[in-house]
């Protein structure tokens, strides 16, 4: 649609030995408005599901279109399509 969106990713499985990890995230799409105000979009309509220890994410381009890629420490790496309305 044009608006810039934020997506969210993160959790801190390393930790203090006295505090337990960080773990309860799954990720998060918040869609823009264009007007400074944002959304959060249900996991079941965008999809988005990352409740790994997430440590970059990146939008690329490729011949299919556009993609999320999500790095986890010691774990696989995620792929999500964009879909494009």
């Amino acid at each position: 649609d044009g608006h810039s969106d934020i997506l969210l990713g993160g959790n801190l499985y390393e930790s203090e030995p006295t505090a337990p990890r960080a773990d309860a995230g799954n990720g998060l799409w918040l869609r823009g408005d264009g007007q400074g105000g944002f959304t959060p979009v249900p996991p079941m309509q965008s999809e988005l599901v990352a409740p790994g220890d997430v440590r970059d994410l990146q939008i690329i381009s490729t011949g299919t279109g556009r993609q999320l890629v999500i790095s986890n420490v010691a774990d696989s790496i995620q792929v999500f399509q964009i879909n494009q309305p």
